[in-house]
């Protein structure tokens, strides 16, 4: 931060995250989050943001956020969460589900981390009782071939196909489905989120929104006794990070 107040993110290329130890040592790094374009002048708590599905690693104790510089080149030291609770007992509602949508730019929805993280959000907002924080995007493809390209790189409109993973611990709420995302929605979302993050790319039409398929899963919590709530089940751990990251600003 400068001596006026304003935030210095100059030489930051990334943040990246990480499980570490009762001794903040990192056990294993579960990601990294590109800097957003542009400035800030103040505390954005959602600035940055991940969602992460897995096992959490033996060991475990807190989440690191690290600045990073460049490649390979990251503050030994960084932010600290809570400890984490990991708990082990409860149910879950899974929704995996996927749409289609013709874009301006192929290859970027199919490769940035900050157009995934876009699309993560959009969902989010275009469903009630649903955070960004539930939602994990599991792949952006292609959904044709595409043959046209620009100084070497394919710059051309077309379809991308994204597959979605929501979990709702605990949930009560409807059921998710294909008429549950209004698709003008879903578009204006998009593209909200995508212009939030400095990218030009654009969803350029409404999506197709497949059906998406719902389970229960985990193991329900015992009537009385001394268990904890639930877990995300099929999901070891979802985090959201907005609260940790945004103490970077």
């Amino acid at each position: 931060m400068n001596k006026d107040g304003t935030i210095n993110e100059a030489g930051v290329t990334a943040y990246s995250v990480h499980f570490v130890d009762a001794k903040n040592r990192i056990v294993e790094t579960i990601g990294e989050v590109k800097k957003v374009p542009g400035s800030s002048t103040c505390c954005v708590a959602d600035l940055y943001s991940i969602t992460i599905a897995g096992t959490l690693p033996a060991g475990f104790s807190k989440v690191m956020v690290t600045a990073d510089f460049g490649i390979g080149m990251s503050l030994p030291m960084g932010a600290l969460s809570a400890v984490l609770d990991d708990r082990t007992t409860g149910l879950a509602t899974k929704v995996t589900g996927s749409f289609t949508i013709a874009v301006s730019d192929v290859a970027l929805f199919k490769t940035s981390k900050i157009v995934n993280a876009a699309l993560r959000e959009a969902v989010a907002d275009s469903l009630t009782g649903v955070t960004k924080d539930n939602v994990l995007i599991t792949g952006v493809t292609a959904a044709r071939r595409l043959a046209a390209k620009s100084e070497g790189r394919r710059l051309a409109a077309g379809n991308v196909k994204v597959d979605y993973v929501i979990a709702l611990p605990d949930y009560t709420g409807p059921a998710i489905t294909a008429g549950s995302i209004t698709v003008a929605t879903l578009k204006t979302a998009i593209n909200a989120r995508l212009t939030a993050k400095g990218i030009t790319a654009t969803a350029t039409a409404n999506p197709v929104v497949a059906p998406p398929a719902t389970t229960t899963v985990g193991t329900a919590k015992a009537a009385s006794g001394t268990e904890r709530t639930a877990p995300m089940g099929f999901l070891a751990v979802v985090v959201g990070f907005a609260a940790v990251l945004g103490m970077f600003h």
